[in-house]
């Protein structure tokens, strides 16, 4: 069967909507408790979107070839609603947007250059970055953690890892803010900010093909498996995508967290007497709060019956992800924050062929950025009033404008 909302069956917060952004959670729990597959419009254009909420549903389809990655599946609706960033470029071609078995063959050689080797030797630099960024910051006025620690920590990490002259960090970092945002006025710049990062990604992987160094971009361009190797298309597709998803949600990461930390003092000084807990902490963050709110976009290829709906094919579905480790089916006590949780099955680096290839960057990060700053500032808190955060109007991420701190009591 299909289904039918009545106006009046409607959850606290439409989804999309600013009061949504804010608190998506009594959203969620409303879903899950009352449609689980939810059909609502999409935050751009009139097109209709399906929104699965619950645990199970979500992890299924994450791993069902029913629900395709690739826009060429969307429908009309989709198409014209100005939220299929990337078509035209390269970033149709990464690997968030294929399926297998063009997706199977990328991800291959895309981990012939992430190796155990090449993630150890991560760390060091890591740490080294942070403590820097750290020093340059004055205790003694109020900051915001994202903009003036995590931005530049995430993205020097980024520039490192990979290669890339830190004096690209700002135009990188902007891209990313733009197609991560549901406001139209900033969505309408897309196609000039992918352009211009796509030309400078271009210059990169031809200056690492005629000088070999030693960083992940080098490594992507002289990958092979049996022979294949990736294209030019392909590697700009990499370089943007592993951009993408390696800044903007390591930096959500950290402000999330911290955050979770100072609304919940009793685990902020349960991890700051017991450090070695910062593992399991980074992996409670990403399931109570995480930086990823949202899957990218799925396309049904067929009729899928969900819990006893059924998605007709070409239909666009979003997987919320957020509403997943949230859910008492899987997680006990789930909205509660516990860093000595034992059950990290969460779903924040997604699940099946397209989880996040970033995965273990974004947890070193997570880890180096939070345990560093709890052990040089262990009193730091709010600097405005619990009731003046915001959040930013993403459709995929959850991520604050701004967390302004103070360093010292």
């Amino acid at each position: 069967m299909t289904v039918q909302q009545s106006p009046a069956d409607r959850p606290p917060n439409e989804p999309f909507t600013d009061e949504y952004f804010q608190n998506p959670y009594e959203t969620y729990a409303w879903l899950r408790a009352r449609h689980p597959v939810y059909r609502t419009r999409l935050p751009l254009g009139d097109g209709h979107v399906w929104l699965l909420s619950r645990y199970e549903d979500v992890r299924s389809a994450l791993a069902d070839p029913r629900f395709s990655s690739s826009v060429e599946r969307a429908g009309e609706g989709f198409r014209n609603s100005g939220l299929a960033y990337g078509a035209g470029g390269a970033l149709e071609r990464s690997l968030s947007k294929t399926d297998p078995p063009d997706h199977t063959r990328l991800r291959t050689l895309a981990t012939k250059a992430l190796t155990v080797r090449r993630m150890e030797s991560w760390r060091e630099p890591v740490q080294r970055i942070a403590d820097r960024l750290l020093d340059g910051l004055d205790p003694n006025n109020p900051l915001d953690v994202l903009a003036d620690f995590g931005s530049p920590f995430a993205m020097t990490v980024l520039c490192e890892v990979l290669g890339i002259p830190l004096a690209d960090h700002s135009v990188v970092r902007r891209w990313v803010e733009v197609m991560s945002s549901a406001d139209p006025a900033e969505r309408k710049q897309i196609p000039d900010a992918m352009r211009e990062l796509e030309r400078r990604a271009t210059e990169l992987i031809a200056m690492k093909r005629a000088h070999r160094t030693d960083d992940l971009l080098s490594d992507l361009v002289f990958a092979r498996d049996a022979g294949n190797q990736l294209s030019e298309i392909e590697l700009l597709a990499m370089l943007e995508g592993l951009i993408v998803a390696g800044h903007k949600t390591s930096v959500d990461l950290i402000g999330n967290g911290l955050l979770a930390l100072l609304d919940h003092p009793a685990q902020k000084e349960l991890l700051q007497s017991r450090p070695q807990l910062i593992e399991p902490a980074v992996e409670e963050f990403l399931r109570y709060d995480g930086p990823t709110a949202n899957s990218l976009w799925r396309f049904t290829t067929e009729t899928v019956r969900v819990d006893g709906v059924d998605i007709p094919p070409g239909e666009t579905v979003l997987l919320l992800l957020a509403s997943a480790n949230r859910d008492a089916r899987r997680f006990s006590d789930p909205d509660s924050l516990d860093i000595g949780r034992k059950d990290t099955s969460h779903l924040g680096f997604g699940h099946g062929v397209h989880r996040c290839l970033g995965a273990a960057l974004g947890r070193l990060n997570g880890r180096v950025a939070v345990s560093t700053v709890l052990d040089r500032f262990p009193t730091i808190q709010l600097a405005v009033p619990r009731g003046s955060i915001r959040y930013r109007r993403s459709i995929l991420l959850r991520a604050l404008e701004e967390l302004p701190v103070r360093l010292q009591a």
